[in-house]
């Protein structure tokens, strides 16, 4: 930071103004919630009862038809501020605390309200910071401001950026950590084991380890190889002291949140890690290696990383036949040994096979992307030209990228449904679910539900309920059915009072669920 001058700082502020642009559009461009994205909301506001997902009760007609999800996801009268519920909950969930305090604390000066941007907002403070750290991190290892700037414009604008600041979770606030640590270790070889080093170290150590427990996985191979590089130069005293540092922080994020050990020793998440380490075989495994890969390469690299990889070894060998040697190599392996370590344990133990996982490494995969197109243009072209080859290999990665991008979380292939179910607006929905309650297949129907004049939840087990419920009277009827149900038991049951002139009609599908639209044309 010590060469950054007040028009470096004009420059990172007009970069973040159009980054908070760019990812606002995203956002509002966001169609529909994951079922995780519900759990972000109403793990960090819903008042503790025992149980961390929604509840319904059973033939309970619900008006409006969001109700229940209000209940759940929005901040309750006498309940701001209060971050003994948020601790509850996660006691009760699989993960820290810390990205849903931070959630409550903007939904709470909003009480009895909802909104994409509550948790958007926190997303979005996260991505700027990350944007930030990207510039610093840059800037340390290719020692120039023009090379930095370009790999922070083309990162801010990629697909694996923007896609990550969509969704509703904590990923892109663990991307912020795992960067910001990075750039402490990296900055170490210019500033030295200071105490403002270390005292850094230990805050970032326990802040990661609040927010998500993957942050450990890399810090825990980032933490290896930096003190290998410390133990070569014989720096044993503060090779201790790193690590002090790093317990230090551990123990003070499980003094904060102590389930932290329950939930990595004995949870659901840290069981099924375990699980998924010894299980499959080598070629499942290594069709997550690539399904993995593919995410990155994507969303980073417009499908274009293995090109990438190629063109840099024919680099790298053109250079070392003129003579020529790579520049910060010793630093760039605190990026790339810790990420591709991370990135082979993530792909064999992750509970699923999602690019989420994979986030928290985004600026480093990205940075080591910019880092071989300058060695790219030095080797094959010359030094001058490195700024060129870095802008035109971003300009074509990071476009190739945006234009290839699924944009998985904005969930736009239910915009139909939903556009249906505004059609309906003054339908009942009839929410058909199984022989047990499963709230988390139901949360991710919320954006639909809410459309309708009213729900009433019916088991599948207890059909007989709809008898009571003088459906005849309406006008026609929503029903949503969970996948895993007995359909054709429920339009039974449904044509039994009916009769022959029902007439149903499928509009949609969504996560879980399945609805339809059931309408009488027998003239009764």
């Amino acid at each position: 930071m010590d060469h950054i001058n007040q028009r470096d700082r004009i420059i990172l502020m007009i970069l973040s103004a159009v980054f908070i642009v760019l990812a606002s559009v995203v956002l509002g461009n966001k169609t529909n919630l994951h079922g995780d994205e519900v759990f972000t909301y109403g793990l960090s506001n819903h008042p503790y009862i025992h149980t961390f997902n929604i509840k319904a009760e059973e033939g309970t007609v619900y008006t409006p038809a969001d109700t229940l999800w209000n209940e759940y996801m929005q901040v309750q009268p006498g309940h701001q501020f209060d971050y003994r519920n948020v601790w509850k909950n996660q006691e009760a969930d699989v993960h820290p605390p810390l990205y849903y305090a931070l959630v409550h604390t903007v939904s709470s000066f909003f009480p009895g309200q909802y909104s994409v941007w509550f948790a958007g907002s926190v997303n979005i403070v996260f991505g700027v910071l990350v944007i930030v750290c990207v510039f610093f991190l840059s800037f340390e290892l290719f020692g120039k401001k023009t090379y930095a700037f370009i790999t922070t414009i083309f990162f801010m604008c990629s697909a694996g950026m923007l896609s990550s600041v969509s969704y509703l979770r904590m990923y892109v606030m663990a991307m912020f950590w795992c960067c910001l640590v990075t750039y402490l270790l990296v900055r170490y070889f210019h500033e030295g084991g200071t105490k403002k080093f270390y005292r850094r170290l230990y805050a970032v150590t326990a802040l990661g380890i609040l927010t998500h427990y993957y942050f450990l996985i890399y810090l825990f191979f980032l933490a290896c190889v930096f003190c290998v590089m410390l133990l070569i130069e014989k720096q044993y005293k503060n090779t201790g002291k790193f690590c002090a540092a790093v317990v230090l922080g551990g123990v003070t994020a499980v003094a904060v949140f102590p389930h932290i050990l329950q939930h990595i020793l004995g949870g659901q998440r840290g069981s099924e890690a375990a699980s998924n380490l010894t299980a499959g075989t080598l070629s499942d495994y290594l069709g997550q290696l690539k399904t993995f890969f593919d995410f990155g390469n994507e969303q980073l690299f417009g499908n274009l990383g293995i090109v990438l990889a190629v063109v840099f070894i024919l680099a790298v060998i053109i250079g070392k036949k003129r003579g020529q040697k790579i520049q910060a190599d010793k630093k760039i392996f605190l990026l790339l040994i810790p990420s591709l370590c991370y990135f082979v344990l993530i792909s064999k133990i992750a509970a699923y096979v999602s690019d989420r996982y994979l986030q928290p490494i985004y600026p480093m995969v990205f940075i080591l992307g910019a880092y071989a197109l300058s060695v790219i243009g030095r080797n094959i072209l010359s030094e001058k030209r490195v700024a060129v080859v870095m802008f035109s290999g971003a300009v074509v990665l990071t476009a190739t990228g945006l234009w290839f991008c699924q944009w998985p979380y904005l969930y736009r292939d239910s915009e139909a449904l939903l556009q249906r179910s505004k059609n309906l607006s003054d339908y009942l929905c009839v929410y058909i679910y199984g022989d047990t309650w499963q709230g988390w297949k139901v949360q991710p129907s919320f954006y639909e539900v809410r459309n309708y004049r009213s729900v009433v939840f019916v088991s599948q087990e207890n059909l007989e309920l709809l008898d009571t419920m003088n459906l005849k009277e309406e006008d026609g009827i929503v029903v949503s059915i969970i996948n895993t149900c007995d359909q054709d038991a429920v339009f039974e049951k449904l044509e039994s009072f009916y009769g022959e002139g029902m007439k149903a009609e499928r509009i949609g599908n969504y996560s879980y669920t399945t609805s339809y639209v059931i309408e009488n044309d027998s003239g009764s």
